[in-house]
């Protein structure tokens, strides 16, 4: 692939220090039909996940990272990102997302609020026109402006354990769901500080011993 250089708002031209957000290695992810199976480098960042579909191999996915850009092949989409020019913390400034041959397909870019979590994304290449998303984080909510549609999803008083869970997903808000936290890529660790709490009225199983999460709703964990 080319690499690109571009200049965003989403994030200050000069080396910004932001807090660096574990996600617990996790082993194994499934959803549905869908199981990943993660491994690691030496550094504990994943570099490549198997996936397999109704237990047969799909695809797999190698994860390539650069000083400014990460890039890897997920479900036949090439992914280049690009990070924000932080110390600490790794977050994504903009994705791209393009077929095998090179073609875009979209591109997505992100801001973030004081607390380093993602406050508007704006997303290219789906429709005829930009699309602004916007997202506000109170105690017990997130409130979602999803292209123009506001979703509003209530959390509990449990912790999401080691970041493993999407929460904004179950939030069911279309293009947050599909494309801003894209569920390929949320074990990259590239979306910021991610929701603290689960969503609420989900089942949610621990380990044995209590300090990683084995079940959240449709989400299931190994490590």
């Amino acid at each position: 692939m080319t690499i690109m250089s571009f200049i965003f708002a989403g994030c200050d031209e000069s080396s910004l220090e932001i807090p660096y957000i574990e996600i617990a290695p996790v082993a194994k992810f499934e959803r549905d039909a869908t199981e990943t199976y993660f491994t690691y480098n030496s550094d504990k960042k994943i570099n490549e996940y198997n996936i397999y579909i109704n237990k047969a191999f799909s695809n797999k996915v190698s994860v390539n990272r650069y000083a400014s850009n990460i890039y890897c092949v997920a479900n036949d989409v090439s992914y280049e990102i690009k990070l924000c020019n932080t110390r600490g913390g790794t977050r994504a400034e903009l994705v791209i997302a393009s077929t095998l041959d090179g073609a875009r397909l979209y591109s997505i870019e992100y801001w973030y609020d004081d607390d380093g979590r993602i406050k508007k994304a704006a997303l290219d290449g789906v429709d005829v026109k930009r699309i602004y998303n916007h997202y506000e984080y109170e105690s017990d909510r997130v409130i979602i402006d999803d292209a123009g549609t506001q979703y509003i999803l209530q959390l509990s008083s449990e912790e999401n354990l080691g970041n493993v869970c999407n929460v904004l997903d179950f939030a069911n808000a279309p293009i947050t769901s599909a494309y801003i936290i894209n569920p390929d890529l949320y074990f990259l660790n590239i979306y910021g500080i991610l929701v603290n709490k689960l969503p609420s009225g989900q089942v949610v199983t621990r380990c044995n011993d209590g300090k990683n999460l084995s079940r959240v709703g449709k989400y299931y964990y190994e490590y």
